[in-house]
């Protein structure tokens, strides 16, 4: 790696594409891989297909056994609120702690 870069023609956004989708590899674990390929072949299928298809099933079901108030179930939760100053308490230190 070099100590400096030189950015001077660097062109900001240049690869920069408005709505463009973010498609992350899986990686099967080599035997469930295996096993799914069979099948996959007897569907006429690719493995992804498949994979997606189970995927899609298993949060279906999850969601009919387990209804939450959040719809999207796979989205991080959000920052935990910090507490209004009011409810903070200060330790011995004089550090407020939450």
């Amino acid at each position: 790696m070099k100590r400096e870069y030189d950015f001077s023609k660097a062109e900001r956004g240049k690869f920069y594409r408005a709505g463009a989708k973010m498609i992350f590899p899986i990686y099967l674990d080599a035997a469930l891989q295996k096993q799914l390929e069979p099948f996959a072949r007897n569907q006429g299928k690719g493995i992804g297909e498949i994979v997606n298809d189970i995927l899609k099933n298993q949060l279906q079901l999850l969601r009919s056994l387990n209804p939450s108030k959040r719809r999207n179930t796979l989205q991080p939760p959000g920052r935990a609120r910090r507490k209004p100053k009011s409810q903070r308490r200060r330790s011995s230190t004089g550090k407020v702690r939450l």
